[in-house]
């Protein structure tokens, strides 16, 4: 457990008062330290919906993991439940969940393919802070998706990647820029 005993029974009890982070720890406990336990993953996922209805953006986020995963009371894939609480959290500034509404409409994955609100969430993401949705919007920018070509936003956006994203992706900004023209 990432918890001594004295500070689990002190998130416990903010929990049982209401305490939305404290209901979003214990559910992060109970379902990433349950071993496989369902039961334990159950008690996870509840929490997660108590401080997700409450309006606590990283429980939003979890709970659309749990749904997305089937960990939930049905046990399978709910995927309209897992996308409402998606664009929750992602209403509410969580990267992550920016970034993955943007990924599921680029690829069609849930719902009709949709460039316009993929390029609209990878905004959002980059706004906030996503070097990888920089990347991304390079991507669009330079194929007209969802937005007007433009090759010199596209290496705007493919410079910022070659220089702060992941090694892989820095490398494909890298090549990219080659082909464009932009180094």
């Amino acid at each position: 457990m990432r918890y001594s005993e004295e500070e689990f029974a002190r998130i416990e009890k903010r929990a049982e008062e209401g305490d939305a982070e404290a209901l979003y720890i214990l559910g992060d406990i109970y379902v990433n330290d349950a071993d496989g336990d369902e039961r334990t993953q159950m008690k996870g996922f509840f929490c997660f919906e108590k401080a997700a209805l409450s309006g606590y953006a990283l429980a939003q986020l979890s709970l659309a993991v749990c749904y997305e995963m089937g960990l939930c009371p049905e046990g399978v894939c709910d995927e309209e439940k897992a996308l409402h609480w998606y664009e929750k959290a992602a209403e509410q500034g969580v990267i992550s969940a920016q970034y993955e509404l943007a990924r599921d409409y680029e690829e069609g994955r849930y719902f009709k393919q949709d460039y316009e609100k993929a390029f609209y969430w990878y905004s959002r993401a980059a706004e906030t802070g996503s070097y990888d949705a920089k990347f991304k919007l390079a991507y669009f920018y330079e194929n007209g998706l969802g937005v007007k070509k433009d090759i010199q936003k596209a290496i705007c956006y493919y410079k910022i990647a070659s220089e702060c994203c992941l090694i892989g992706t820095r490398e494909t900004a890298k090549k990219k820029l080659k082909e464009l023209g932009g180094i």
